[in-house]
């Protein structure tokens, strides 16, 4: 019954941590920039592909990837 009482206890100091240092907040904000840093490496995989496959064979890898999602 010990451990039940520990685990019970670190759960609850967990939430009560996360919510006094904005853990909700802090997440939408790691999200949204996320977002934002995307398609900028998006755009530097793609040229680095092209430099190193060739354009054309990039273009087909990003077409065919395009297409299957």
């Amino acid at each position: 019954m010990n451990i039940l009482r520990k685990i019970f206890e670190l759960l609850r100091e967990t939430a009560v941590g996360f919510g006094r240092d904005h853990g909700s907040m802090l997440a939408a904000s790691l999200a949204y920039y996320t977002i934002f840093a995307i398609a900028p490496l998006l755009v530097i995989a793609v040229a680095v592909a092209g430099f190193v496959f060739g354009e054309a064979a990039a273009e087909g890898q990003i077409v065919t990837a395009i297409q299957d999602t």
